[in-house]
């Protein structure tokens, strides 16, 4: 399920300029009482008119679009600057590669029916798909990054939500400054919001409004086919958008341009097997580019500009940088086999969206090395083929914890997010014998035991009565205090049942319960 985190600056212009005049040092405590009015005005048809505005002014009835004597009049005492929107937009931008610490996919974002005088934009959006377990959860990575925008002098507000136009709702007009939407709980966080929140134009919201509806809530209880015939297709798409009936994407910002090659036909091509040769041929020339660089892709596009429809596109992400040609297209063959041709295709465009190095290999002076990195390079397309065919987190790695309690032991995580480093993992693993089989949670049983710290010799575990011919232990583990209320002393015996297999029990202590923990199979 994708997660998407809005970013709301509702005060970013002013807020920066002022931190500029700071010499951008950060908000001392205290300083946060505002006392003086700000406007940031710009020249529209020879009249000066208010841009922005702080907080303050629109409490005193300012509002961006207002003319600057109007203001005036509202707020005697207002300090008026100049407001340039390309230094306001490029001060974004560098805010946005800050933001690329808690996501890889960063975008400016502004409100799409901006109709204010020079608009530029007021938010950010991150995908954190996937990457809410490295801070603990998403609202722990609300609360960092809120924290320090706000120590850095910035208001913000901020919503993690299963639609971009459900984030992008929420964090304008929701309630808290802070919001996590699941799924089952956007429609639910939509029905009280302004029509605003829909994005869609002014002039369409007071259509709406002449007749009563003002609120998401009133939307839904109407006919759609009513609303398509009186108020357009626009309102609808917004709708099914943020309820995540229709899929939206957002374009991240790069520091370079991504590598791009197109193939255009003389005309609109209804055969695959042209759209597919043209994709092999692509794919060849990519490789050829990508040698020349010394690089490889990681993210790979493929998309169809179509005849009278919108294109079509698919993506591959690969674990590892690679420029093979065979191996690209094995993974992008069984994503095109669904794509609707429509009524013709009429260019074919390959992009390398993530491009990373490779580096040099000496395969005829270190054989050794070579057939490792090249078995490496196997088991590596072998999870590209698999993490695309079934999804990111559908393909789990264990990884070992450092705690000695069995349970505890490991983790699993999706294969494409390795956080831990090597030495990490190696200095958690410990030297001991353990069942191939673990069960998640310890699986009761009954037991007897003929002489105290002595292997059982009878255990009935699911039903069944086992009689027990070998043993061995005990093996004393306990449980560790900082993680358990309860404190408990585990005694573990490896032990063999008449039908030869072994099993893995152990006896709780405190309460002399029995459990089966584990077997080798």
């Amino acid at each position: 399920m994708d997660r998407v985190l809005c970013i709301y600056l509702p005060q970013w212009d002013l807020e920066w300029i002022q931190r500029r005049r700071r010499g951008g040092r950060p908000q001392t405590p205290g300083s946060r009482r505002q006392r003086t009015v700000f406007l940031l005005v710009t020249e529209v048809a020879r009249e000066q008119v208010v841009s922005r505005c702080c907080a303050l002014a629109y409490r005193n009835g300012v509002f961006p679009g207002m003319a600057l004597a109007e203001a005036r009049a509202l707020c005697p005492g207002a300090a008026v600057l100049a407001f340039d929107p390309r230094r306001s937009g490029e001060a974004l931008d560098s805010l946005a590669r800050w933001a690329w610490h808690y996501s890889p996919t960063v975008c400016v974002n502004a409100a799409p029916m901006d109709e204010r005088p020079a608009p530029t934009p007021d938010g950010l959006l991150l995908d954190v798909t996937g990457e809410a377990h490295l801070f603990g959860s998403e609202y722990l990575l609300l609360k960092e990054i809120h924290g320090r925008l706000h120590r850095a002098g910035f208001t913000a507000r901020l919503a993690v939500a299963p639609t971009l136009g459900a984030a992008w709702a929420v964090a304008r007009f929701g309630g808290h400054a802070m919001s996590v939407l699941s799924s089952e709980h956007v429609e639910d966080a939509l029905r009280p919001l302004p029509l605003a929140c829909l994005r869609i134009p002014a002039d369409q919201i007071a259509a709406l409004q002449q007749v009563g509806v003002e609120r998401v809530e009133h939307v839904l209880e109407l006919p759609r086919e009513s609303l398509r015939v009186r108020y357009g297709e626009l309102i609808l798409q917004r709708l099914d958008q943020a309820l995540g009936k229709v899929c939206e994407r957002f374009e991240p910002i790069r520091l370079h341009e991504p590598l791009a090659l197109q193939r255009i036909f003389e005309g609109a091509s209804t055969q695959i097997e042209a759209v597919t040769l043209t994709t092999k041929d692509l794919l060849a020339e990519l490789s050829g580019h990508l040698l020349k660089q010394e690089s490889g892709v990681r993210g790979l596009r493929v998309e169809l500009a179509r005849v009278d429809d919108p294109p079509v596109s698919r993506e591959i992400l690969l674990g590892r940088a690679t420029r093979d040609a065979k191996h690209l297209w094995s993974l992008l063959q069984p994503k095109m086999e669904n794509l609707h041709m429509g009524h013709g295709v009429e260019a074919v465009t390959l992009t390398a969206f993530w491009v990373a190095r490779i580096r040099h290999q000496q395969l005829s002076v270190w054989a050794e090395n070579a057939e490792g990195d090249a078995y490496e390079q196997e088991i590596e397309q072998l999870l590209d083929t698999l993490v695309n065919r079934w999804g990111v987190d559908s393909v789990l790695e264990a990884q070992a914890c450092a705690s000695h309690v069995p349970e505890r032991a490991q983790r699993f995580l999706p294969v494409r997010s390795r956080k831990q480093s090597r030495k990490e993992v190696q200095a958690a693993l410990m030297f001991a014998d353990r069942p191939s089989q673990m069960f998640e949670r310890p699986e009761l049983a009954q037991a007897i035991a003929l002489q105290p710290d002595h292997p059982p010799s009878k255990l009935q575990w699911r039903g069944c009565d086992h009689a027990l011919t070998a043993g061995a232990g005990p093996e004393r583990i306990n449980t560790e205090w900082w993680h358990d209320r309860v404190h408990s002393t585990r005694d573990y015996y490896k032990v063999q049942t008449a039908e030869g297999a072994w099993l893995w029990v152990f006896r709780e202590m405190e309460s002399a319960q029995w459990f089966v923990h584990g077997l080798w199979v």
